[in-house]
């Protein structure tokens, strides 16, 4: 429609000038119709978040570094095994014994430095389905969720913490949920931009599972995995507790921040259920990554259970550390939009860390490594054509998918939703913290460019962020919620 009105525009200009085809007419009129929709998108931005500080960057990535085992660990599995598999989580609590917590409080002991139970490891999946259930939270300030990585799927969100446990204490009647959450109005507050509204703040009891008397948790089944497949657990931290840990952060056994302790037969649960002759592990999970650790592992306690096994474990020795930085990218199409899904592109680094583990079992790490760079489209909202230009290394939507496509756009409902798309060589020269990155975007239909993108300077109005990966991008036509991730 606007190029129909621009060519009747013309052509009314035309008949008291020229019959010949005006193309620098044309591009003048386009440039015109470009800058109002650049302008309708700016007041569309300031009327939804409020009026930008002069100061206010738009990189909030904090350069969160995430481990895997090493390539040559990660074998592949067999051609044609199925990587399906059935997670069930169950109905009922279960009541931990107390010769269970006693067996739990003498290995993984409150307060005590308890690095030497183990060295940093991982697992092989068993042939049987086996069993996950929490058993004991430790103090701990901030908030986490349990991943299971396993090689072929990739990462399963297993459980959050406080979730589905309860506990009995002296001082209470009957089980009490470990997490309850009430709202005060603490009054006018600026949020993330210089807007004053009125803020709620929730308070929790906060509680764990030190003092109970009684726990009880709900437990996850996993059957049809991948046997023999590589996998590991880990704590992503959600909220941080401030000098204990960073948001984002991953803390799992691979990287030293579980222990595992095997039960003996005289020493197993007797009310696992459909199990008669299980093995049993307990692993204790530590969830502050500065000196100001215990190290005592019982963060939260996790027992694992299964007939005959559970996965089996083995030492590793070095591992692949990666750095994620995720970029969200708006494409102008529509200018009342601020989903930030037109383009959400990751820029994953790559090194190799050695580790080593003294008589006393502290564990260091060597420097990093550099091994490889890469970027992975991880989802496309727009409807238009466009060019991904990342320090030189460009990639062209219509080269690999339909211009007009939508993909990865809604809310997720499975790990389908953070698969990638396609991936991008990047030379290990390009440096992420430089924000070398624009979108040259295309008219519909056409190989025209309509508006090209660049990373913004600080106090401007964005079309591109960079934020950390646990950031979801919002669904299609939803405003990106800033201040869920960004603290001022």
């Amino acid at each position: 429609m606007t190029i129909a009105m621009m060519m009747a525009m013309l052509g009314i200009s035309s008949c008291s000038k020229t019959d010949l085809y005006d193309e620098g007419k044309i591009a003048e009129l386009e440039a015109a119709e470009n800058a109002k929709l650049i302008e309708a998108y700016k007041k569309n931005f300031i009327e939804t978040y409020g009026e930008i500080k002069p100061t206010q960057s738009w990189d909030f990535s904090s350069n969160d570094t995430y481990y895997n085992l090493p390539s040559y660990v990660q074998q592949s599995r067999t051609r044609g095994e199925s990587a399906s598999y059935t997670m069930t989580k169950s109905d009922n609590y279960l009541e931990v014994q107390q010769a269970t917590l006693d067996k739990m409080h003498s290995v993984f002991k409150e307060g005590k430095d308890n690095r030497n139970l183990g060295k940093p490891f991982a697992m092989t999946v068993p042939d049987n389905a086996f069993t996950i259930m929490p058993i004991f939270m430790g103090q701990s300030g901030g908030d986490f969720d349990l991943y299971m990585h396993v090689e072929g799927i990739g990462d399963i969100l297993v459980w959050r913490k406080w979730e589905d446990m309860q506990a009995k204490f002296k001082n209470k009647t009957g089980w009490q949920d470990l997490y309850t959450e009430e709202y005060k109005t603490v009054g006018y507050q600026y949020i993330f931009f210089p807007i004053k509204a009125w803020v709620r703040e929730s308070t929790t009891n906060g509680d764990n599972t030190v003092n109970a008397t009684a726990i009880q948790s709900k437990y996850i089944t996993f059957s049809g995995l991948p046997k023999g497949a590589k996998m590991y657990f880990y704590l992503k931290i959600t909220e941080a507790a401030e000098g204990y840990n960073q948001k984002g952060e991953s803390l799992g056994m691979v990287n030293n921040y579980m222990r595992e302790y095997q039960f003996d037969k005289a020493d197993l649960p007797t009310n696992l259920p459909g199990v008669t002759n299980p093995e049993v592990k307990i692993i204790g999970c530590e969830d502050a990554s500065t000196r100001k650790s215990d190290n005592d592992f019982n963060d939260v306690v996790l027992m694992l259970f299964g007939e005959p096994y559970v996965p089996q474990s083995f030492e590793v020795t070095d591992l692949e550390m990666k750095e994620v930085k995720r970029y969200m990218i708006e494409d102008l199409g529509e200018s009342d939009d601020t989903d930030f899904n037109d383009v959400v592109v990751d820029i994953v680094t790559t090194s190799k860390v050695e580790q080593t583990t003294s008589a006393s079992g502290i564990v260091t790490y060597g420097d990093p490594v550099l091994q490889s760079r890469h970027a992975e489209i991880k989802a496309l909202g727009g409807t238009l054509d466009f060019e991904l230009n990342i320090g030189g290394t460009t990639w062209k939507k219509s080269s690999k998918f339909n211009p007009g496509s939508m993909i990865n756009t809604q809310l997720p409902n499975d790990l389908n939703y953070y698969r990638v798309l396609d991936t991008i060589d990047l030379p290990l020269t390009f440096d992420p913290a430089s924000n070398d990155i624009k979108v040259t975007v295309y008219q519909k239909g056409s190989d025209k460019v309509s508006n090209v993108v660049n990373f913004p300077p600080n106090g401007s109005v964005p079309m591109i962020i960079a934020i950390d990966p646990i950031a979801d991008w919002a669904p299609e036509r939803v405003p990106f919620d800033f201040g869920k991730y960004v603290k001022e």
